[in-house]
C-alpha cells in the first residue's frame, strides 16, 4: 500500500509543479505545510489516513522519498522539496556553457526554451509465466537440465513467488541464448523498453544461463561475458543487480556469496 500511495503522491506532486514549470518557474518547490494540504485532497486524504494509522508520518515519509532520490531539497533553501523530474527541468533549462569554473555564472545558455508536456508512464504488460518463458528456451539450451534449475531460480524473488515476464522479456530470453558464445556480425540484439520495464533481466538471465553451462562443460578460466556501459552511475546500478542474481543462484544452491 505504501508503494501505491507513493506512486500516487509523486503523481500529484509532478501534476501541481508543471502549472508553474510550463511557465518558466524552474525554482520551484513545495513546503511541508503544502504537502500536508495535497494530502488532504479526495485523491490522497483515505490513504494517506490508514498509513498514518499504521505509524506512516509525513517529515519521516519525506525524508525517506528524499534518500531515495524521488524528492530532492535544495541545498539553499532546505525548507522546500520539489520532485526529481522538477529538479531535472531546472537544472536543464539552467545549463550553461563552462569552459573555466569561474563561467558557472556568465556563460551563454545552452538551452534557449523549453516546452514540458508530461504523460502517465506506460508499462509492458507482464502476463508470461516462467514456464510459458522456459517452453521457448528449452528447444535451445544446451544443458536443459541445469539451466532450466537455473531459469526456475532466476524467476522468483526473494520469498520464493514467481515472476512473471513481458514478452520483449521472453523474446530476448530466446533470441540471446540462442547466440551466446556463437561467431558473426548479424547476432546483435537490441532491447528497447522504458525505464523500469525489466531491460535488465531481459539481458542477464539468458547471459547466466550461457555462463552456467560453460561453467558446466570446462574447468577453463575464461571471460565469459563483457558488459559495457556508458555511465559510471549506470554501471554501478546494473553491476548491482547482476550481483544480486549471480547472488540469488548461489543462495539456492546452498553457497554463501562472497564479496
Amino acid at each position: 500500500m505504501l508503494r501505491e500511495f507513493v506512486t500516487e503522491l509523486m503523481t500529484v506532486l509532478e501534476l501541481q509543479e508543471i502549472n508553474l514549470l510550463s511557465w518558466g518557474f524552474y525554482d520551484l518547490g513545495f513546503t511541508q505545510e503544502e504537502i500536508e494540504a495535497l494530502l488532504d485532497t479526495e485523491r490522497l486524504r483515505t490513504s494517506w489516513s490508514q498509513l498514518q494509522r499504521n505509524g506512516i508520518r509525513l517529515p519521516r515519509l519525506l525524508d525517506d522519498l528524499v534518500h531515495a532520490g524521488l524528492l530532492y531539497r535544495p541545498f539553499e533553501n532546505p525548507g522546500l522539496i520539489r520532485t526529481r523530474f522538477a529538479e531535472d527541468v531546472r537544472l536543464l533549462a539552467r545549463l550553461r556553457q563552462v569552459f573555466r569554473p569561474q563561467d558557472w555564472s556568465t556563460g551563454p545558455h545552452l538551452v534557449a526554451d523549453l516546452k514540458i508536456k508530461l504523460t502517465p508512464r506506460r508499462y509492458p504488460r507482464r502476463d508470461m509465466s516462467p514456464s510459458t518463458a522456459w517452453a521457448d528456451l528449452a528447444p535451445i539450451a544446451s544443458r536443459p537440465d541445469l539451466q532450466q534449475l537455473m531459469f526456475e531460480n532466476l524467476s522468483s524473488d526473494d520469498q520464493g513467488h514467481h515472476l512473471t515476464f513481458s514478452g520483449f522479456q521472453c523474446r530476448a530470453f530466446s533470441r540471446i541464448l540462442r547466440h551466446y558464445g556463437t561467431n558473426g556480425g548479424t547476432t546483435g540484439t537490441v532491447v528497447c523498453a522504458g525505464t523500469g520495464s525489466g531491460k535488465t533481466k531481459a539481458f542477464y538471465i539468458p547471459a547466466l544461463l550461457g555462463i552456467a553451462s560453460d561453467l558446466s562443460l570446462t574447468s577453463n578460466i575464461f571471460t565469459k561475458v563483457v558488459a559495457v556501459y556508458p555511465r559510471n552511475v549506470l554501471l554501478a546500478d546494473q553491476l548491482r543487480e547482476a550481483i544480486a542474481e549471480a547472488e540469488k543462484l548461489m543462495s539456492k544452491q546452498g553457497v554463501k556469496p562472497t564479496h
